[in-house]
């Protein structure tokens, strides 16, 4: 079962932490929380790192993330990315539109530049 992990990093930027695989079946149970994370005030942070595999349901629920988040002129990355789902968003040039860090370091040292 996949679950996810909120942490606060400041009063602009919001991480979740996505462990297990983002698929149909899974975005059943993270609906909700897809749907908070398009509502909250902060710019978005998903830490991929523990995500093995990502299907088409899961890329729509990125697309969806990222418009409702871009409306409100929010930002959203993705970090930590690799593997499978890391080789389906360049494949589908979804790097080309969202923010892909390669590495949690990255990211963190990019937070602190801020």
């Amino acid at each position: 079962m996949t679950t996810v992990q909120k942490q606060q990093l400041n009063n602009q930027e919001l991480r979740m932490c996505i462990q297990g695989d983002l698929d149909a079946a899974a975005l059943e149970h993270l609906k909700a929380e897809f749907e908070l994370l398009a509502q909250s005030p902060s710019n978005i942070q998903l830490d991929f790192s523990y995500v093995p595999f990502i299907d088409s349901s899961g890329i729509g629920a990125l697309v969806f993330l990222f418009k409702r988040m871009r409306i409100e002129n929010r930002e959203l990355h993705i970090i930590g990315c690799q593997g499978q789902p890391l080789k389906l968003l360049q494949h589908l040039r979804v790097d080309h539109t969202i923010d892909i860090n390669h590495s949690l370091a990255t990211a963190n040292s990019a937070n602190r530049l801020q």
